[in-house]
This record gives C-alpha cells, structure tokens and sequence, in this order.
C-alpha cells in the first residue's frame, strides 16, 4: 500500500449508497470503523490497529464484527485506540455482554492472548506503529472528539473528524508545514447553520469562514461525512464561497 489513504466510507450517514467512516491507512490499521467489510481488500483478521475518533455510532458499528468474523482463525489481538471518555463508552455500551460480549475478557483461540486490548490516547501524545506515526489532536463536538495528524511516506494529512468551529484544527495545519492534505467534515448544507451548531458539525458557510484561519495556500482540502440528503446542495455550495473556491475544496475521493 503506497498511497496515503483509501477510503472505505466517509458519509454522514449509512444509507444504501452512502457509507458510513472508515479510513485505511496502512494494510492493519485503520481510522473509525463505520464501514469494513464491504470495501476492505484483505483478510480483515489482519486488521490489527483502529482508531476511534470519537464514540457515536456511525464511527464504531462494525466494530463488533471486525473481531467476530473470523474469530476462530484470528492470530492477531486487536488494538482499539480511542479518549480516555471513548474507550469508556465502548466498553459501556458495546462490549458489555448486552449488547455485545465482551471480547477482551475472551482469549484468542489460537494464542490464549486478550482477542481486544484498548488503549487511551491523549491530545498531543504521538504513537507510532511501524512507519506511521499518529497524532491526536482535539475537535469541538458533542462529544469528546480526536482529530488526527498522520505522518506517512514523508508526507502528512490532517484530519478533523466531527467538528465545529475549531481553531486548534487550523493552528495544527498553519504550524506543521509536513501537512500538504486536509480532510474536514460538512454534515449538512448551510440552510441548516442551526442545525450544525446544535450538533457541532460544519456547513460550507462555516467552513468558508473557517478557511480564513489558514496562513498558507500550499493545501489539497476535501470534504467528508456529508449527509446523503445534504449532498445535492452541499455539491452546489462548495461553487458559491469564495475560499471553498480558493482552496479549490472537493469531496474526498476514494483514494489518495
């Protein structure tokens, strides 16, 4: 894999043409886990590192079934990274033997090893696995949120995940010049600015204002996490602002 990231979902929404988020990085390590199994090209038993943004459903649901599938052949523990609140949530309100059994109280069959292990991470605390390294930086939801700035191949790309207005976000971008990609969500179109700020997601107005936080022009800027009944006019939006037109902001294709 010499690419930098292939998308297997970044919709707002899971619908029957609109995918939920999961972002592959390396062959055994991904971001969210919205969508896995119908875009992943391996064995997902090899899938060894996930990190969780934040802990809302669409970013989690196949969760459960990345260490179900397959569980009797599975050589590999699963590493799940995620806030100190979100790994607490997961083990709530998912691995808890209501929702789902609890997996990291069940030994591989084939190692004895724990099949989960999770692991905390903090704002500006890097982990590195093999030739990534990964950075948690913070967002401005509803609920406690990781952007990510990931290094790879001697590049970098910044990730927002679910935000609203978040200066943090664009400081990060302004001062790590290794950065030369941002992906950054919009939820909904601007007639729904309410909406948004209830939610603590963006439009394209907000994030045409956002856009005036960046100090440098040298960016390629796509967008995600769209809702599939904002599409249509979020589509038309991004040809109506002057800085999304500036920065020439698109939807994030499925690989780049």
């Amino acid at each position: 894999m010499d690419y930098l990231l292939k998308v297997l979902g970044s919709g707002g929404s899971k619908t029957k043409t609109n995918a939920t988020v999961s972002l592959q990085i390396a062959d055994n390590m991904l971001i969210d886990a919205g969508n896995i199994f119908q875009k992943y090209e391996f064995d997902t038993n090899k899938i060894e590192h996930v990190f969780i943004s934040h802990s809302h459903f669409d970013h989690i649901l196949e969760l459960p079934f990345l260490i179900e599938n397959g569980f009797t052949t599975r050589t590999k523990q699963l590493h799940i990274y995620g806030l100190q609140d979100t790994i607490a949530n997961i083990k709530k309100f998912m691995f808890n033997d209501y929702i789902w059994p609890d997996f990291s109280l069940i030994p591989l069959l084939t190692t004895g090893e724990k099949s989960i292990v999770f692991n905390e991470i903090e704002f500006g605390t890097t982990l590195y696995i093999n030739d990534i390294s990964i950075t948690p930086i913070p967002a401005n939801h509803i609920v406690p949120t990781a952007g990510f700035v990931i290094e790879k191949n001697d590049r970098a790309f910044a990730l927002s995940s679910d935000t609203y207005l978040n200066n943090d976000f664009w400081k990060t971008i302004n001062e790590n010049r290794k950065i030369d990609t941002v992906l950054v969500e919009i939820s909904f179109e601007s007639a729904l600015n309410g909406l948004a700020q209830i939610s603590k997601h963006l439009t394209p107005q907000l994030l045409d204002r956002e856009l005036e936080k960046l100090k440098r022009d040298d960016l390629e800027i796509y967008i995600y996490h769209v809702k599939e009944s904002s599409i249509p006019a979020v589509t038309e939006e991004l040809k109506n602002y002057s800085n999304l037109k500036k920065f020439d902001v698109k939807f994030l294709p499925e690989q780049l």
